[in-house]
Parts: C-alpha cells; structure tokens; sequence
C-alpha cells in the first residue's frame, strides 16, 4: 500500500512539474504575441511568470531580454542572455548577445567572461572570436588581438579578422604583416573605413603625407564624411605638408563633431602656436581652461602666446597661476624652475622699482626737510624691487646698498 501511495505520488508531483513547465510556455507564447504587438511592458510581465513558474526554462531568460531591449535597459538585457545561455538555451548565440550588451556598457570583464563561456562550447565561433579581438584591440592589447583575430581568420575569411590582425600588427611594429592583411581586408569589404585609416596613420609614420591624405579623402568623401578619426589624421597631414589653412579647417571641422574635445583643442591651438597664429592659440587654449582649469600645458602655452604679442601682464598672470598649479601638484620640476625664470624675467619689466625715503622726512610734495644751516647730511631709504639688484646710482655716482630681505634694499647717501 505505501508503495503504491509512493507511486502516485511520483506520478502526480511529475505531473505538476509538466503542468508548471506547460503554463511556463503558454507565459512565453502570451508574452511574444504582446512584443509583437508593441505591448512592451505586458510582455515582461508575461515573461516573469514564465520564470516564477519554471525558472529552468531559458527560452523566458531570452525572450526577457528582447523585451527589456525596447525599454532599453541594456544590464538587464545582458544578465537575461547571460542566465539563458548558462541555462544552455541557444547557449553560444546569448553568450555573444550578453558579451555584447556588456560591452556596450563598457564592462569588459563581464563581456570576456561570457565570451570565453561560449569559446569553451564553440571554440572557433566566428562572432565570438571577432568580439573577443576587438575588445582587446581597443583596449590596445595588440598582442592578444593580434593572436586571437589569427585564429579567427583560420575560422572563417572575413574582412574584420583581417583588419583587427592587421591594425594590430602595425601597432606592434610589424609594418609588412600589417599592409597585407589591411589590403585583405579592404579586398573583402571595401567600405571599411577603419582600414583605410590605420593604412593612413602608417603612411603619416612613413612621411607619405598625399597617400595618407587620399585614404583620409576617401573615407570622407564616400563612406562617412562626419568621421572624426579622419578629418584629424588629414589636418595632420596637411600640417606636415605646410598647408596650414587646410590643416586647420578639418581639426575645426573635428572639433566641432566632438563637442569641443580637449585633445583636439590643443592640436588646433598648437597648429597656431606653430603658424604664429597667436591671438587664434590664447582662444584655444582659453575654451581649454574653461573646461580644465589645470590643465598645466594650456597655461603654458598661452602665457607663451601673450609674450610673443606683447601682452607682457597677461602673461605674467598664466605663469603665476601655472606656478602655483605646479607648487599644488609637486610634479614636473623642470617646467615649475622654467615658469619661476619667466615670472623673474616678466617681473623686471612690469614691477617697477619703488624708492621710498626714510630719513630726512619728506612730505607729500617729495621736498625733504632739512635744518635750515645744515652743511652735509645723510640720505637713507629702502629700495622695493622683486629682481636681482645689481648697481644704485645717483648722479651717475655708485651708491652702496645692502639687500635687507628678498626684494628690498636699503641705502645711504651723504
């Protein structure tokens, strides 16, 4: 009899499990037809059922994340994937998809983490491998996406695993491996514009400055005439070809699609610097300060740019702030005895010298006052001067002084 009660009951929880997993798929058949049919949150609502009741099945992971992928919460969606292909749901395919959402998101680890979960089922998947050696490619760890993008060209002949393996080797030196395959991968997808560009940052390094403005001309003129990487390596072009005006006109162009970025900020103000263009670098290098007040280079550089026109207390003003940025930060001790030199140096020419008597007594219309009778007497005062007191005259005569503290000097005269 117990056994038989057993026997039920084995039979009947099995039928419950059945029964759970069929409502589980009748909760993922309701949440589809609602994506479908633009009901976003009615189908997460669906797809959460279908978890609560069987939390096994990775279809409702998946399609969970479909659904959050429209109400854009991009974590989510990775974890979903993520859980599904653990689930062994179309495990290789939502291992990539989470490897990607937790790129996008810039979480890295995480992405390598289920990149290398679906290597460990597919070890030569294509998708995998490309995403695998692009993360690490951008993140400038050539010698692992030379090495994995090798392997992903041995998977399948594609124009992106010859480009990462190519980019990648011109990176690490190797110029002839680099031009082959860059050449490969144009050969199978001649709108890849990444390609002609790392073509043209090696021709800039080879001095072949019109082919690198062709590949540049070409990647702006057919493929994406907003490309930032583009207009910046042509106006560097240009600049070492001495066509100012073109150089200038694609970092502008550059600066502005980048929302003024800092980095090509400087590049433009130091292509004015180089020109003479000064006034045009104290702009640049002021829009710098406004976003960066340490930067210490922009400073420098406009301090330099005031001198050259003219503008000796402007000047004085950036290499005062620069020393006491430098003094805050205790680095660089070669620019901080160059900015105390040419605060010396401009100091000469803008603080005056200040000659205040002390003895006699003179009153507020500079006449001394001398007993009436009096012969000879002695003349003491203090000079106020920051620079480096060299010789007192009077007359044409020496005058003896002695330097009491740092910037004053006093003196006697009979």
């Amino acid at each position: 009899m117990k056994k038989l009660l057993y026997i039920l009951f084995i039979i009947a929880f099995g039928f419950c499990n059945h029964a759970f997993a069929q409502n589980a798929k009748h909760h993922i058949k309701a949440g589809e037809q609602f994506l479908e049919n633009g009901l976003t949150d009615a189908a997460v609502e669906e797809f959460n059922k279908a978890i609560a009741l069987d939390p096994e099945e990775g279809k409702a992971y998946s399609s969970l994340a479909e659904a959050l992928l429209v109400k854009g919460d991009s974590l989510a969606v990775a974890e979903n994937y993520q859980k599904a292909a653990a689930l062994d749901f179309d495990a290789v395919h939502n291992y990539h998809l989470a490897a990607d959402y937790y790129y996008q998101l810039e979480n890295t680890g995480k992405a390598l983490e289920s990149i290398e979960a679906g290597l460990l089922i597919k070890p030569k998947d294509i998708d995998l491998l490309l995403l695998k050696a692009q993360i690490y490619y951008y993140q400038k760890e050539y010698t692992t996406s030379y090495e994995v993008s090798a392997a992903a060209i041995k998977s399948k002949d594609l124009a992106l695993a010859y480009f990462y393996n190519g980019a990648s080797a011109f990176y690490l030196g190797d110029i002839d491996e680099a031009e082959k395959n860059l050449e490969k991968a144009i050969i199978r997808d001649k709108n890849l514009a990444e390609a002609y560009l790392v073509i043209a940052e090696m021709q800039l390094g080879q001095e072949k400055y019109e082919y690198a403005v062709d590949n540049c001309s070409m990647v702006l003129l057919l493929l994406d005439p907003e490309n930032v990487r583009a207009l910046v390596l042509r106006s560097r072009a240009f600049q070492a070809m001495n066509e100012p005006d073109d150089a200038i006109s694609d970092i502008t162009k550059a600066i502005g699609l980048s929302n003024n970025n800092e980095d090509l900020l400087l590049e433009r103000a130091q292509i004015n610097l180089d020109y003479a263009l000064y006034s045009d670098a104290i702009h640049d290098y002021s829009i710098v300060i406004s976003q960066n007040p340490s930067s210490l280079e922009s400073y420098q550089n406009r301090a330099y740019a005031y001198e050259q026109l003219g503008q000796t207390e402007m000047a004085l003003s950036d290499y005062i702030i620069l020393q006491g940025l430098l003094e805050s930060s205790g680095r660089n001790p070669e620019l901080k005895l160059y900015t105390q030199n040419r605060i010396f140096e401009l100091g000469e020419e803008t603080i005056k010298p200040v000659v205040e008597i002390e003895t006699p007594n003179i009153n507020d219309n500079l006449e001394l006052s001398v007993e009436e009778g009096l012969q000879k007497f002695t003349l003491r005062g203090i000079i106020l001067d920051n620079s480096d007191l060299k010789e007192l005259k009077v007359n044409n005569s020496p005058v003896s002084f002695v330097k009491e503290a740092p910037g004053r000097y006093v003196f006697s005269i009979e």
